[in-house]
């Protein structure tokens, strides 16, 4: 079984540009993050989907250096972006992963994945009802689910964040929300702004020598170790730009 992970990228943020680039303990953030993607025992292929154009270019060569396959699509349309990855790689399993989570944790995405292959659903999350840190965004889809979807009449936010369109169509799509033992969804591990970097360069300092194999419970032990820790985490919202664009407030992010 073919199971790959697909990680959104780009250099054009307009709330952080070149946000993927920004150094963690000397090595490009997106590369941290692909370094600990790898350490999943069930993921087969990891492929980088970034936008045409030359202003990700120089991403684009960062990555293929450092040995990550590319397929490049529209920026704005990811949904199309990643409905060519489908094409291109043929995946029996998706998962949709955005590169501003160097937190994400390796253990999690193979534990969902045993219960996506048991249950066997259109799309599993951990984000339908969050109840882990922002920033450990799992996302397991069929591909042909995906391909159903696109040939919806989708709104330009729909296609943007690619899989939103599962949850908002529930009575069409088994869908299927992953739960954490312990709710921590009020926890920001994400880096969207750069301020998020704060808390994210903590944990990867604490970690030096061990970026790779971290695990959740460690990192959850080291901020219930100190208030101080948990006070570094930014105090934006999770998926305030999102909500926003939804109710037709900004036109992207």
């Amino acid at each position: 079984m073919k199971i790959v992970a697909i990680v959104q990228a780009r250099i054009g943020s307009k709330r952080f540009p070149e946000k993927v680039l920004a150094e963690i303990n000397k090595m490009p953030m997106i590369l941290r993050q692909l370094s600990r993607i790898s350490r999943s025992s069930m993921i087969k292929e990891i492929i980088i989907a970034i936008p045409e154009g030359t202003q990700n270019s120089g991403l684009a060569r960062i990555l293929q250096e450092s040995g990550y396959r590319v397929i490049r699509g529209p920026e704005n349309n990811v949904l199309e972006r990643f409905l060519k990855v489908i094409t291109e790689s043929e995946p029996d399993i998706c998962i949709r992963l955005t590169a501003d989570c160097p937190l994400v944790m390796p253990e999690i995405i193979d534990e969902m994945l045993g219960k996506f292959l048991k249950l066997k659903p259109d799309y599993l999350s951990n984000t339908v009802h969050p109840t882990f840190p922002d920033g450990l965004d799992i996302e397991i889809f069929k591909p042909k689910a995906l391909i159903e979807l696109s040939k919806l009449q989708l709104k330009e936010y729909e296609k943007e964040h690619v899989t939103i369109g599962f949850h908002n169509r529930q009575d069409q799509f088994q869908v299927v929300n992953f739960h954490a033992s312990e709710n921590h969804s009020s926890f920001r591990w994400t880096v969207d702004y750069e301020e998020d970097l704060l808390f994210v360069r903590e944990v990867y300092g604490h970690f030096a020598g061990s970026e790779d194999v971290f695990s959740y419970s460690d990192v959850l032990d080291w901020v219930d170790s100190s208030k101080a820790h948990e006070s570094l985490m930014s105090s934006h919202k999770r998926n305030e730009s999102l909500a926003k664009q939804r109710d037709g407030l900004i036109d992207e992010i």
